[in-house]
């Protein structure tokens, strides 16, 4: 989707990551992230552009730590928390890692490319974080998992691309069969 306002060159590029998944879909999720990286870092690099990469993580199940019924200690809530965010540092630094090595190691020493690692939601985070870095474009991918909602790109793509003023690439996995046909 390109924005009415896009500028002729890229200055930021925003390439959201998605690492919280389940089982059943890390290998379709892998390469998914492995694509946005890979271009998003190859557009960076012809358009001399600053690349971001973001990934927005919750704790799980934190809202009912901190609620009345189980009253889990501060301390053990923190704890927790940064368990949960240092595990999403280790995976986001591995990705980047892997796709870097991919070709030479250039991603990380050509580009330096900034991580951002977002306590949030990402159909709240991810726009407000464009926003604030004023991102030209942003490269995300896009699975609809299940059901009619979400059927075309997915639940969290279409609630950011709703809230989002710059121009999107939204990536789907390798293999994606569309659900929708036409009839001829």
């Amino acid at each position: 989707m390109i924005h009415k306002d896009t500028p002729k060159s890229y200055k930021n590029i925003l390439a959201a990551i998605d690492i919280s998944i389940s089982d059943q879909e890390i290998k379709v999720d892998e390469s998914l992230n492995e694509e946005i990286l890979k271009m998003a870092g190859s557009l960076a690099v012809s358009e001399l552009a600053n690349l971001h990469i973001v990934h927005a993580w919750h704790v799980p199940g934190e809202n009912m730590l901190r609620g009345p019924r189980i009253r889990m200690d501060h301390a053990k809530i923190i704890e927790y928390t940064n368990n949960i965010k240092n595990l999403h540092h280790k995976e986001l630094d591995t990705l980047i890692h892997h796709v870097s090595n991919e070709k030479t190691g250039e991603l990380p020493d050509f580009l330096k490319p900034k991580k951002h690692l977002i306590k949030g939601f990402p159909s709240k985070v991810i726009p407000e974080f464009a926003k604030k870095i004023d991102a030209d474009l942003v490269f995300m991918g896009t699975i609809g998992r299940t059901g009619i909602p979400g059927l075309i790109i997915g639940n969290t793509a279409e609630d950011i691309l709703n809230q989002i003023h710059c121009s999107v690439l939204a990536i789907k996995p390798s293999g994606f069969v569309s659900p929708v046909t036409l009839k001829k």
